[in-house]
This record gives C-alpha cells, sequence and structure tokens, in this order.
C-alpha cells in the first residue's frame, strides 16, 4: 500500500490537500457570470409577432447572438456574458425595433419590449 510507506506527516498534508481542492470544487461551479435577457416582439398595436429575428449584440465587444421569436412572440437570449447590449427585432412587413443600453448584471434577466 502507497500510504504505509508514507510518514505520517506527509499522508496529512496529502490528506489536507485533496480536502482542500475537493471542498473548492462547487464554488466553482457556483459562481456564475453571465445572464440572460428575454422579451417579447410586438408591433405597434402592441400583437405578438412570431417568427421575428431578434438580435442580441454586446455593445462593449460586438459579439452577436440572433434567434427568432417563438409562436408568442416571446424570446430568450440565455448565457450571455454581463455588459451593456442593444436587442434588435425585426419581421418583414414591419419596421425594425432597437432598445439600447440593456444592463446585464450576474445572474440577471432583463425584459426588453422590442
Amino acid at each position: 500500500m502507497l500510504h504505509a510507506s508514507l510518514p505520517p506527516k506527509v499522508r496529512v498534508i496529502v490528506r489536507l490537500s485533496l480536502l482542500a481542492v475537493l471542498s473548492g470544487v462547487g464554488r466553482a461551479y457556483g459562481q456564475a457570470t453571465e445572464g440572460s435577457i428575454v422579451g417579447t416582439v410586438r408591433d405597434q398595436q402592441q400583437a405578438v409577432l412570431p417568427g421575428a429575428t431578434v438580435t442580441v449584440t454586446n455593445e462593449a465587444t460586438g459579439l452577436a447572438r440572433t434567434l427568432v421569436s417563438d409562436a408568442t412572440g416571446n424570446y430568450e437570449a440565455s448565457h450571455l456574458p454581463i455588459g451593456s447590449y442593444s436587442v434588435a427585432a425585426e419581421l418583414a412587413g414591419f419596421k425594425r425595433t432597437t432598445v439600447t443600453g440593456v444592463h446585464l448584471a450576474i445572474k440577471s434577466r432583463p425584459r426588453t419590449r422590442c
């Protein structure tokens, strides 16, 4: 056996080191650094617009994510890094709408209306 050949002091150090490493694993998974932007795409009469193309753009980096609103006009862009975003929605036959300055904090879910 390996532990029988190690001095007691070394075994204690190994056990404490292993305990320290394993106790930090849960914390690493719990440290979220992202959030989600949700919303509903509506026309000027406030009717929902399913199938609209929604583009969520990080205003600092320019990185964009494009998605499509569901049957009830809703959309969700999840797992976004924190920061400031713009959200644009467009659908053939309707005017493009853009909302800027959507602030995304850790684990937040700001709601926008396009």
